[in-house]
């Protein structure tokens, strides 16, 4: 699986065709990739390994400190406890952070009370490499290649 290049994205509102791009009208070979966020998450591990930065995941009873620098003691998923000297601190740990509340920095959130479904389906015949988007009275559907014969139907 990799990245599938977008050779035209057609936007339709309430049944009216209103955009219709195409990369060749910009000189470009492609508008943008539709890939599966697992590559974008397996790139940028990679590329903090490479770097000599340390991740953990499945941390447990956080602690946060500042002096100088930053004193951090956890848990791991082993169950392993470790105290640790940084100068700095990332937490991508997602909407409810514990790095974030640990620091005390507020959160604003918003419930939509929406939904989506995303489905992966195999086609019968290759399709051009093209987005299609239709924005109607009850909400919004994409259709997103991700191969010749493989699109993401987003609902």
């Amino acid at each position: 699986e990799s990245t599938y290049a977008v050779e035209q994205v057609h936007v339709t509102m309430k049944g009216a065709s209103c955009l219709r791009w195409k990369a060749q009208d910009f000189g470009v070979p492609s508008l943008g990739c539709i890939f599966s966020s697992h590559l974008l998450e397996q790139a940028l591990l990679q590329a903090l390994k490479q770097a000599g930065i340390s991740m953990y995941f499945g941390v447990k009873n956080l602690e946060l400190a500042r002096d100088q620098k930053w004193q951090v003691n956890f848990e791991t998923e082993a169950a392993d406890r470790l105290s640790l000297e940084v100068d700095g601190i990332l937490g991508a740990d997602g909407q409810h952070s514990m790095v974030r509340e640990k620091l005390g920095i507020p959160a604003r959130t918003t419930n939509f009370e929406q939904d989506a479904w995303i489905i992966r389906a195999t086609l019968n015949t290759p399709q051009p490499a093209y987005a299609y988007e239709w924005f109607t009275e009850s909400g919004a559907l994409a259709w997103l290649p991700l191969g010749k014969e493989v699109v993401s139907l987003v609902w």
